[in-house]
């Protein structure tokens, strides 16, 4: 499958079998082909928030099982940018201003 990520970086793609701790990455950037049968989880830098996560609305829903956001200055108001996300299984939100609040928003 290919992701398309901005032009400029927005952090890495770490992509691996299931089950395999062996992983590759590449930077977000661009159109990333993840090649089938693997899982990608999606480090987002400080860059992203810069940029803006606007980025991900436009990701197809089943794209990306992971995405960490951890140590980011982002809050409850930029959830709305992750609801589309419905294939994540991995959510790193450590260290954000995210409370329990803007999560319940990703369930509903």
């Amino acid at each position: 499958r290919v992701v398309r990520f901005p032009e400029q970086s927005v952090g890495w793609v770490y992509f691996r079998r299931v089950g395999d701790r062996t992983e590759t990455h590449v930077k977000a950037k661009g159109l990333v082909t993840i090649p089938a049968g693997l899982v990608a989880t999606l480090t987002l830098s400080g860059a992203a928030t810069d940029q803006g996560l606007e980025f991900l609305t436009k990701l197809q829903p089943d794209q990306l099982q992971g995405l960490i956001l951890a140590n980011l200055e982002i809050g409850d108001q930029h959830i709305k940018y992750l609801r589309n996300l419905k294939g994540l299984t991995k959510l790193d939100i450590s260290s954000t201003d995210i409370t329990d609040n803007g999560l319940a928003q990703l369930i509903t």
